[in-house]
């Protein structure tokens, strides 16, 4: 090379190393800029450097061309985001059918192959999942990427699955378990007995086994849990064939629906970057899109602000073919709550206690039978009576009024909070003369009224029973036993130990046993704890009743975060309640 032909080069190489490091430094400031704007919705999650990444594998030659020009300098494979590579088989594919040809390109066939390799595996998987299903008679529909595959795409390459989605109703669950259990397919981090606890608050639940996944639902949308949420999608399915074996799959409405509700979630994961994909493959796909049908699901579902949000950016930066008219509908009817839940859901890191309020409210509206659009005001008593484990508004109200108050031990005495409470099944209760061992995975919930952790916390991750007993989270937690026709003394023993760190040095806590307290506990860093402890049940607390509710009221719970992000008090171990004996030297504590 001559002298000149070297200076060329070694000048355009340093051109191109300085534009690469401009457009990185002005998308990273385009994504950590305007966090106002960011936080509206959903689809502000999507970043300019995924939004260049999507135009590049979805448009025509003109415009993907020009996306791929501005967005590849600023790739870094060591970095890229995981729901980003998912795009890479689908951007290689666009690019070759343009002729674009780039050295990078060997590394996205790698991947490409990769990714067909793995959902290879997993749709064999799945055959035998399907194939079980049919042979005890369970009806179900296949959601997400195995749907997508079975109706839009010949390669299995261009859409890229972790794990295989199926819905089952939810009244045959109890027949999907062994057939999936069979399979060495388990409920992941907790045993099966726990699905039942876990039902009302989660769609469904990961069974995972050696290298394989299946996500089992038995409710569609994580935001519509209502009894008859999911009758639409079972009466207006479709049938088609994976592999040749005929499954059932959403309606294309139902499935864009689907596809945006998923990604409005907080923890849509790699969704939250790849439905735009998605939902491009449906609506170029189909040809038989009802937006009539879209309209008024949305609507039904209090999700007409949501779809709106995900078609109105669709329509504007892709130029899908779903009609204005129709978006400006949804947008038209979606109320102010579903709005402020939208933009609540796209940021939830940032809530306050009243946004958090807000958000279980609106929640427990989605869960629960009824319209789902109903106003907060007509939500809010059920809301109340549900959140007190109470069955009128009046005791409601006051368990509410002493919550405001800061849960002052006069006023609980004067208006009571454990006589109003609804009881459990007492026959599934803890008898005088048992222990409940509150570690491990067999233990019976159902004396556990309220306060225990036996649900995945608000993240999606699953809260494993700890082997050795079982955290309060909150204020209060309450225990239930049955003491019915017992008229004597009792006696209970306490063992656990409090949550203590340099934040929280000192914790009080008190306990109650049907609105009466019977002991109080301080405990202190570099102190002896006060637990184990043996308490005197009086017989006046149980005579002519059936259950003694036990409620530890924690003052000032902690959250510690390197460790947990729940509100902690007291890691109870065990609770033995015997007929009181009198024995020389013991003094109980009150």
């Amino acid at each position: 090379m001559s002298p000149t032909a070297a200076r060329l080069h070694k000048i355009l190489e340093t051109g191109h190393r300085r534009l690469s490091q401009k457009l990185r430094a002005k998308i990273r400031g385009q994504e950590h800029s305007s966090p106002r704007r960011r936080s509206r919705s959903f689809v502000q999650r999507i970043s300019p450097s995924n939004l260049l990444l999507l135009k590049a594998a979805l448009l025509d030659e003109g415009p993907a061309i020009a996306a791929y020009r501005v967005w590849r300098p600023t790739l870094d494979l060591e970095t890229i985001s995981y729901g980003q590579q998912r795009l890479l088989p689908l951007l290689q594919s666009n690019l070759t059918r343009f002729g674009i040809e780039d050295p990078l390109f060997e590394r996205f066939r790698g991947i490409r192959r990769y990714f067909w390799a793995r959902n290879l595996k997993a749709m064999a998987i799945a055959q035998r999942v399907f194939a079980g299903l049919k042979q005890v008679g369970v009806p179900f529909i296949v959601l997400k990427g195995a749907a997508l595959i079975a109706c839009y795409l010949v390669d299995r390459s261009l859409r890229p699955m972790d794990d295989i989605d199926i819905l089952v109703p939810e009244e045959r669950l109890a027949d999907v378990i062994p057939v999936l259990t069979a399979m060495n397919l388990h409920p992941q981090g907790i045993s099966s007995r726990y699905l039942r606890y876990l039902r009302p608050d989660n769609p469904g639940w990961a069974f995972v086994g050696p290298d394989q996944n299946i996500d089992l639902h038995w409710k569609a949308l994580h935001l519509d849990r209502r009894p008859e949420a999911d009758d639409q999608f079972w009466q207006a399915h479709r049938e088609t064939s994976l592999d040749g074996l005929p499954i059932r799959v959403l309606d294309p409405a139902h499935q864009l629906i689907h596809i945006c509700a998923h990604a409005a979630q907080p923890h849509a994961a790699a969704a939250a970057e790849q439905w735009p994909a998605d939902a491009i493959l449906v609506i170029r796909g189909s040809t038989d899109l009802c937006v009539e049908r879209l309209v008024s699901e949305a609507d039904r579902r209090g999700l007409s602000a949501i779809i709106a949000e995900g078609l109105g950016f669709l329509a504007q930066e892709f130029n899908v073919s779903i009609p204005n008219a129709a978006i400006s509908r949804m947008r038209a009817v979606g109320s102010w709550t579903e709005r402020v839940e939208m933009r609540l859901l796209a940021n939830p890191p940032k809530a306050t206690r009243i946004t958090r309020l807000l958000l279980v409210l609106l929640d427990f509206r989605r869960r629960n039978p009824g319209d789902v659009n109903r106003s907060i005001v007509r939500v809010l008593p059920t809301f109340l009576k549900s959140w007190a484990g109470v069955g009128r508004i009046t005791p409601a109200l006051t368990v509410a009024a002493q919550a405001i108050l800061g849960r002052p031990g006069w006023l609980r005495r004067i208006l009571g909070r454990d006589r109003y409470r609804i009881l459990p099944d007492i026959d599934r209760l803890p008898k005088v003369g048992d222990t409940l061992k509150l570690g491990g995975p067999e233990f019976e919930e159902t004396a556990l009224i309220t306060g225990w952790p036996i649900i995945p916390d608000t993240t999606g991750r699953p809260i494993i029973p700890e082997p050795t007993g079982r955290w309060t989270v909150g204020q209060e937690a309450t225990v239930a036993w049955c003491v019915r026709g017992q008229d004597q003394d009792l006696t209970l023993l306490v063992d656990g130990v409090a949550v203590l760190h340099e934040k929280a040095p000192l914790l009080r806590i008190d306990l109650w046993a049907n609105d009466r307290r019977l002991a109080s506990w301080r405990f202190q860093v570099d102190t002896v704890s006060p637990l184990p402890a043996r308490i005197l049940v009086p017989r006046g607390l149980i005579r002519n009743r059936d259950v003694l509710m036990l409620t530890f009221l924690i003052r000032r719970p902690v959250c510690p975060a390197a460790i947990d992000t729940r509100a902690l008090g007291l890691h109870l171990r065990s609770l033995t309640l015997t007929v009181e004996r009198k024995y020389l030297g013991i003094t109980f504590s009150k």
